[in-house]
């Protein structure tokens, strides 16, 4: 691991452990937004991870930001760190500087563009009422674009985050150009989420362990009932198994980058979404279970982050997707293929 990588793992975690408390998340997420948790952070500088130094960033890997995305997600943060900081990447790519404030990114073959001026058509978006403006993101273009608030629909994923839909024309102010897949808004996508996820569930089971050893039955510790025991483990596994092939994943597009033929990076990242999306409903259930009924309970924590394992598991792709992307390369590969697919 580098300096930055547990420079980063120290001060992300400590300072969202010490900011957020079940009742800020309770309280931000009746206005959808706290200031001072963004004006943290942003001092922290956490958006700008993916930024030249010369251009206030500190210059960080996948590998590394892995470590704040990841953190982002164990403690349900309810702003946009995680958007903030891939629209940064992109901003690093095509050589451009962002207005403050940017986070929301769109597909641009999902508008309708004229030259100077964008449609949107009621597409969703993460945060979009606070944003001042939006990313548009083709294979080789990034136009940055600013839209009337009038024009922004307000709504909620089960997360109850900001997804909101944008629709009318908005301006652009800025672009540069772009070498990336053309699918890479999906694949930054389903990685920042599958790193979330990882989060999510880490926070899920060290609360299943913490109440199961604190919580006694019939004069002992919940944690030394055998089935309890049988669902730490379980839990364990699956965040285990979640976290590394995320880095792997995360790794792999740190090598091989995620351009037009980038075929490794394509595929760690599909099986890392395919395996987070799919972890979701077992540590969903297993965490619940081992709380029982307090589990349920709007004022134990345990729902801000499965609801938003629920929420995380469809965005950018289900297990479903990327499962059959997956078989797909398989059985294109063939029977003298598939071992090489999977072990190369």
């Amino acid at each position: 691991m580098t300096e930055l990588h547990d420079m980063l793992e120290d001060s992300v975690n400590r300072v969202l452990q010490a900011e957020l408390s079940w009742d800020v998340l309770r309280q931000t997420e009746q206005t959808c937004w706290s200031q001072n948790l963004w004006d943290e952070l942003k001092d922290l500088g956490l958006p700008y991870l993916f930024l030249t130094e010369d251009n206030g960033g500190l210059d960080a890997s996948w590998r590394d930001a892995y470590v704040a995305l990841k953190a982002c997600g164990r403690y349900a943060v309810p702003i946009p760190i995680t958007e903030a900081i891939i629209a940064n990447w992109y901003a690093r790519q095509a050589n451009i500087v962002l207005p403050e404030n940017t986070w929301s990114i769109v597909r641009e073959d999902l508008t309708t563009n004229n030259g100077t001026t964008v449609t949107f058509n009621e597409l969703s978006v993460p945060w979009g009422r606070h944003a001042e403006h939006f990313l548009l993101v083709s294979k080789d273009n990034l136009k940055v674009v600013r839209l009337d608030p009038n024009n922004i629909s307000k709504q909620e994923n089960i997360g109850r985050d900001p997804r909101d839909l944008l629709s009318g024309a908005g301006e652009i102010i800025n672009q540069g150009e772009l070498n990336l897949t053309g699918d890479s808004v999906l694949y930054v996508g389903a990685l920042q989420r599958s790193s979330q996820i990882s989060g999510a569930a880490s926070m899920a089971l060290d609360l299943a362990v913490n109440y199961s050893a604190d919580r006694e039955q019939f004069g002992r510790p919940l944690s030394k009932f055998q089935t309890i025991q049988h669902y730490l483990s379980d839990l364990t596994g699956l965040v285990a198994s979640v976290e590394a092939i995320t880095l792997a994943a995360c790794v792999a597009l740190d090598e091989y980058g995620l351009e037009e033929n980038s075929t490794n990076t394509f595929r760690a990242i599909a099986a890392a979404k395919c395996r987070a999306s799919d972890s979701v409903e077992k540590i969903s259930r297993l965490s619940h279970q081992v709380h029982g009924a307090i589990g349920f309970t709007y004022e134990y924590g345990l729902h801000y982050v499965t609801r938003r394992l629920w929420a995380w598991r469809t965005e950018f792709g289900s297990s479903n997707y990327w499962g059959s992307y997956l078989g797909d390369l398989a059985i294109n590969a063939g029977d003298t293929g598939i071992w090489p697919l999977v072990t190369k």
